[in-house]
């Protein structure tokens, strides 16, 4: 048996909170994938794209197919892919991706349908009960230089 080791750093804890707002189901209904299209879909494709924005810090599509094939085995478990493949994160594919999300009338109602699933709104009345927003006075136990520092500036 061959055993292969991976560093899974934040990967899971990315996809997870992609996850939790819906984002793969949602970019798939919204941008479904083309009859053409092979191997895992678009929205999987895409939360992997942007966990790894997110991981190293690089928007470059043509780092990815590399950076997948170290985390091959941690992206297909946290997505859910057991059929996940490096190719599925070629420049070409993801250049499709992001040529489908130019749209800008599916991509109105896709940040529409997403927004609704993370932000929340509440009708406060301020007449029956202000809300307060006082600064906090602590004390801190460090020096004066940087960022902690006496007078206006602190």
């Amino acid at each position: 048996m061959k055993s292969k080791i991976e560093r899974v750093d934040d990967i899971p804890l990315l996809i997870a909170e992609f996850e939790k707002s819906g984002l793969s189901e949602l970019l798939e209904q919204h941008f479904p994938d083309h009859g053409n299209w092979q191997g895992t879909n678009g929205g999987k494709v895409t939360v992997g794209f942007l966990t790894y924005i997110l991981s190293c810090s690089d928007h470059r599509i043509s780092h990815v197919e590399t950076w997948a094939t170290q985390q091959i085995l941690t992206l297909g478990y946290c997505l859910g892919e057991a059929d996940l493949r490096v190719k599925d994160f070629t420049d070409d594919k993801l250049t499709n991706l992001l040529e489908r999300f130019s749209n800008e009338s599916a991509w109105a109602a896709f940040e529409h349908a997403h927004n609704r699933r993370l932000i929340n709104v509440y009708q406060l009345s301020v007449q029956e009960e202000p809300i307060r927003l006082d600064a906090m006075i602590t004390q801190s136990h460090r020096s004066a230089s940087g960022e902690f520092q006496y007078g206006h500036s602190k």
